[in-house]
C-alpha cells in the first residue's frame, strides 16, 4: 500500500493511493466484525459494509488477492471466504466443526472447508464441468454403479472453495483424479485450471491445483469417432478461436502433447488449424515451424505425458541399451528406482512389473540414488524436508537419516563418494565407506541457485571431484582435493544467447543437466535454451554445440560405454508466461 505525499496538487496515481487505501482501510474493518465465534467472514458481507465505496464486489475481491500476495500468505489465512457454489456426492463421509455428521452418498452436498474426519472407500474422484451433467449422473447411481468414487462440479469455473476441496481430496487419499468437461475452449481451459491454476491465483496455484489430473472427456476426438454430424455442433466463435489459441501457447502445454493433439482436433473439426507444431500460419499471421528435432536425432517412442525430470541408461550387466526417467539398481538392472512429489519412492520390479514402496519423507523427494558397497546396499533419497536417507528396500524404516542445512536440490553419487546441493546454494560431500557420513562442507563456487551436479572420476577411474550447474548459465569444476585450489577449481559460461560475448546483453538460461563421458571424461551441458554442449574440462575448451530445440532440454545421460548420449526435451517452467508456442516432451 503506498502513502500519499504531501503537496497542493495531487495527481491521478495520488487519487487512486488513496481510494485504494480507503478500501483497505474498510475491507479490515468489515474483516474485524466477525460475529462471536465465527472464526471466517464471507467476502460478500464485506462488500455490503460500503457498498458504494467498494463499487462491486470484483474490488473487493482483488483487494483480498492483493493482501495475500502482498504478505504470502494463502487467501484462506485472511479468514476471508467466498460462499461456495459447488457440489459433491459420492462415497465420503466427514464431520463439521459443530460436530455434525455428513454423509454424501445420500445426495449432492454443498462443499465445506471446514470438514474433518474425511473417510472414503472411493477408487477415484471424477470432477465434472457442469451441474447439469452432475445431476444427470447422480441421477443414473453412477457413483456406486461404476465403482465406489466421489464426484465434484463447481457449476462451470470452480470457484476458491471447490478448488481447495480438490485439492485437499487428493492430498488425503491420493486417488486418481478425471475431469469431463466440454469439448469446446471453455470446457479446457476449466481443466486447465484445476490442473495448473489460474493467473488471477497464480501466486498461490501450489495449494490449489492437482498436477495428476486426467483428461477423460468429452474428448475433440471422441466427435470425430463417434460420427457426430458436423451441422449439429455448435460453430465456434472467434472468441473461441482466440482461446484455444491462447491455450496452445500456454508453456505447460509443452508437457502435455495428448492435450496439444487434442486441441488441434478441436480447432481442425471447424475448418481451422492452429498451426502449432505443424507448420504454417497461425491467426496471428507468424509462420511456425516444427523445430523440435532439428538434427533429425532418434526420438523415443511413447516418450512420458508430462516433463522429463531425469534420464539414466541401463547397467552393463543388462545385455543392450534400456532407457528410464529414474535411477537403477546396478547389481542386475532387475529393479528402477522412482522419486516422486507424493513424498515417497518407489522400487518398480521389472520381472514382476509391480511397483512397491521403499521410502517416505516430510515432504517431495527431489533426488534418488543406489549405493552398492563391498558391506552394504541401499537407496539414497534426498528431500524437501532437509534430510539425506538411507534405505534398506526390505524395511520400512530407513537405515540412517543424515539432516541437511536446507532442501535437497541435486545430488549425485559415485561409490565411495556423494555430493549433495541444497537450497541457500549450500554444497556437502559425503563419504559411502563402511557407512555414510559427512566428510566436507564446501563453500559454493557459484553465485547463484543451484541447478544440476555430477561427480567425474580420475585416471584411475576413481571420483575426485565434481561438477556443478547453476541456473545463472554457469558450471563450475571442483576437485576435492586438488594440488593447487586457485589454478585447479575453475568457472565457465554456458547456456547463453551470445555466448561470452559480455559486450551485448545476453540471455542467460539455467543449466539443467550434466553428465560426464565414461571414457573419455568430456562433459555434457544441457539448459533451458534448448541446446546440448560438449566440453573437455581438463583443455576448458567447448567442443560442440547442438542447434537450437524449441523447447528446453532437462536432462541428459551417457549409456555405459559412452557410444549413446540421450536427452530429454521438455518444459522446465524456466518461461511461465510465454507467447512463443513450444512442444510436448521428446527423448
Amino acid at each position: 500500500m503506498a502513502f500519499v505525499p504531501t503537496g497542493p496538487e495531487a495527481s491521478f496515481f495520488d487519487a487512486l493511493d488513496r481510494h485504494r487505501a480507503s478500501l483497505l482501510a474498510v475491507m479490515k474493518q468489515g474483516a474485524g466484525k466477525a460475529p462471536a465465534g465465527v472464526t471466517r467472514v464471507v467476502s460478500r458481507d464485506i462488500y455490503y459494509t460500503d457498498s458504494q465505496l467498494f463499487g462491486n464486489q470484483a474490488a473487493v475481491d482483488n483487494i483480498i488477492d492483493d493482501i495475500s500476495c502482498m504478505l504470502k500468505v494463502p487467501r484462506r489465512s485472511l479468514h476471508v471466504l467466498s460462499t461456495s457454489k459447488g457440489l459433491i456426492a459420492g462415497n465420503l463421509r466427514y464431520m463439521e466443526e459443530d460436530g455434525t455428521r455428513v454423509q454424501c452418498t445420500c445426495s449432492a452436498t454443498f462443499l465445506s472447508l471446514s470438514s474433518t474426519d474425511l473417510i472414503t472407500d472411493a477408487k477415484f474422484l471424477l470432477i465434472v464441468e457442469k451441474d447439469a451433467t452432475f445431476q444427470r449422473l447422480l441421477d443414473d447411481n453412477f457413483c456406486s454403479r461404476m465403482s465406489p468414487c466421489i464426484m465434484v462440479t463447481g457449476k462451470g469455473i470452480p470457484d476458491l472453495n471447490t478448488r481447495l476441496l480438490v485439492k485437499k481430496l487428493w492430498d488425503t487419499f491420493h486417488l486418481p483424479v478425471f475431469t469431463l468437461v466440454d469439448a469446446d475452449p471453455h470446457g479446457i481451459e476449466i481443466m486447465c485450471i484445476y490442473k495448473y491454476g489460474s493467473m488471477s491465483m497464480s501466486f498461490e496455484a501450489h495449494s490449489l491445483t492437482v498436477p495428476a489430473i486426467r483428461w477423460l472427456g468429452l474428448l475433440p476426438s471422441d466427435i470425430k469417432r463417434l460420427n457426430i454430424p458436423k451441422d449439429s455442433l455448435i460453430p465456434l466463435t472467434k472468441h473461441d478461436h482466440m482461446k484455444l489459441d491462447s491455450i496452445l501457447r500456454r508453456p505447460y502445454i509443452s508437457c502435455q502433447p495428448f492435450w496439444r493433439k487434442e486441441v488441434d482436433a478441436n480447432m481442425s473439426l471447424f475448418g481451422s488449424a492452429s498451426g502449432f507444431g505443424t507448420g504454417g500460419t497461425s491467426m496471428f499471421g507468424s509462420t511456425t515451424t516444427d523445430n523440435h528435432n532439428p538434427m533429425k536425432d532418434i526420438e523415443v517412442t511413447s516418450s512420458p505425458d508430462d516433463s522429463i525430470g531425469c534420464l539414466s541408461f541401463s547397467p552393463p550387466t543388462l545385455p543392450g541399451n534400456f532407457l528410464i526417467a529414474g535411477s537403477w539398481a546396478n547389481d542386475d538392472g532387475s529393479k528402477v528406482f522412482t522419486a516422486s512429489c507424493d513424498k515417497t519412492a518407489k522400487m518398480w520390479d521389472l520381472n514382476s512389473n509391480q511397483a512397491i514402496q521403499i521410502a517416505q519423507h516430510d515432504a517431495p523427494v527431489k533426488t534418488i540414488h543406489w549405493i552398492k558397497a563391498p558391506n552394504y546396499s541401499c537407496v539414497m533419497t534426498g528431500s524437501w524436508d532437509k534430510t539425506l536417507k538411507f534405505w534398506d528396500t526390505r524395511s520400512s524404516n530407513p537405515m540412517m537419516v543424515l539432516q541437511l542445512p536446507e532442501r535437497c536440490y541435486c545430488a549425485d553419487v559415485i561409490y565411495p563418494m556423494a555430493v549433495v546441493a541444497t537450497a541457500e546454494r549450500g554444497l556437502i560431500v559425503y563419504q559411502l565407506e563402511n557407512q555414510p557420513s559427512e566428510f566436507r562442507r564446501i563453500e559454493s563456487p557459484l553465485k547463484h541457485q543451484h541447478r544440476c551436479v555430477a561427480i567425474f572420476k580420475d585416471k584411475q577411474n576413481k571420483p575426485t571431484g565434481f561438477a556443478l550447474g547453476s541456473i545463472e548459465g554457469r558450471v563450475a569444476i571442483h576437485y576435492i582435493n586438488p594440488p593447487n585450489p586457485a589454478k585447479d577449481n575453475f568457472t565457465f559460461k554456458c547456456h547463453r544467447s551470445n555466448g561470452t560475448n559480455t559486450s551485448a546483453p545476453q540471455d542467460i538460461y539455467a543449466v539443467n543437466g550434466i553428465a560426464f563421458h565414461p571414457v573419455h571424461g568430456t562433459l555434457a551441458t544441457v539448459g533451458s535454451d534448448g541446446r546440448f554442449s560438449f566440453w573437455d574440462k581438463d583443455a576448458r575448451t567447448k567442443l560442440k554445440t547442438s542447434e537450437q530445440l524449441d523447447q528446453p532440454i532437462a536432462a541428459c545421460c551417457f549409456n555405459h560405454n559412452g557410444n549413446i548420449f540421450a536427452y530429454a526435451s521438455s518444459y522446465d517452467w524456466s518461461k511461465v508466461r510465454t507467447s512463443k508456442p513450444v512442444l510436448g516432451p521428446k527423448t
